[in-house]
């Protein structure tokens, strides 16, 4: 029975550190999409960037190694609270508290480096948007964060900081904006299901910090992943990672959505040809 509350309440809390995440994150969103920073004409172009993304996010690792003090591969917060003043991140012990809640996915007490980057991209964002610092991040990594901020910012056509069903339907039905709308139920299907991926809370709505989940599965391989020094830990990792890895699983998901349309295109395109 105090087994079943502590978890219990572990898990609010977690939850509680995620809400309060989501919504800190949307409101930074809202006022860059204000500021105009969203630069990109198509997502055609911000495909050709994420190049720059697999970059960024695998310099991630120097400084998930510079920060993991006891060398145990895995990083606690009190760690995660002295590399934020070594990495010139000007944020609250309460903020850090809750990203690192929000982010430990287990409840275990310690992040690999798969929620790293996550958790490093969310207070970089925090320290730059809200309290505008300059930190000691190198500046591929700077650039690679910059870029998931515009490519989210691109598909949350509202600007209120979510992107929701109708506008990741509406940008991959364009294939770009602008661009000949693709059509076809089949194709509406792959999508739904690929938003299905995405939002694993199942809420109806994707968060910054979902996104950023799936972004990273996206463009690092996986052997860019450390390895835990034991089995018990490989397997807090499995469990850890369920969301992380169900995510990761799309990680040809911009792909597949291009390879469906221009099938049932070329499929219509026959069938015309066939008509009298």
């Amino acid at each position: 029975m105090g087994n079943a509350l502590t978890a219990f309440g572990s898990q609010a809390r977690q939850q509680k550190a995620s809400d309060f995440l989501d919504e800190k994150l949307a409101e930074l969103l809202k006022k860059r999409a204000a500021r105009s920073q969203v630069k990109a004409a198509s997502f055609n172009k911000l495909l050709l960037r994420f190049g720059d993304l697999n970059k960024g996010f695998a310099k991630c690792k120097t400084v998930y190694h510079s920060l993991d003090i006891d060398g145990n591969e895995v990083i606690d917060l009190q760690e995660l609270a002295e590399g934020c003043n070594k990495l010139g991140f000007n944020i609250g012990s309460d903020v850090i508290d809750r990203v690192f809640q929000a982010t430990d996915l287990d409840g275990n007490k310690v992040i690999d480096f798969r929620e790293f980057i996550v958790v490093l991209a969310l207070l970089y964002m925090i320290s730059t948007e809200e309290n505008n610092n300059t930190t000691q991040l190198d500046p591929d990594i700077i650039r690679s964060f910059n870029i998931a901020q515009e490519t989210f910012c691109f598909f949350d056509s509202s600007g209120d900081g979510y992107m929701d069903r109708t506008e990741v339907t509406g940008v991959l039905l364009e294939g770009n904006k602008g661009g000949r709308e693709l059509e076809g139920v089949a194709m509406k299907n792959t999508i739904a299901r690929r938003f299905e991926e995405l939002d694993w809370d199942n809420n109806g709505q994707i968060s910054f910090k979902e996104f950023l989940y799936a972004v990273q599965g996206w463009v690092l391989d996986e052997d860019e992943y450390e390895a835990m020094p034991d089995e018990d830990q490989k397997e807090k990792l499995a469990a850890k990672s369920a969301a992380a890895q169900r995510l990761r699983a799309t990680s040809s998901n911009v792909a597949a959505i291009k390879m469906d349309a221009r099938s049932l295109h070329s499929m219509s395109m026959k069938s015309s040809m066939k008509k009298p």
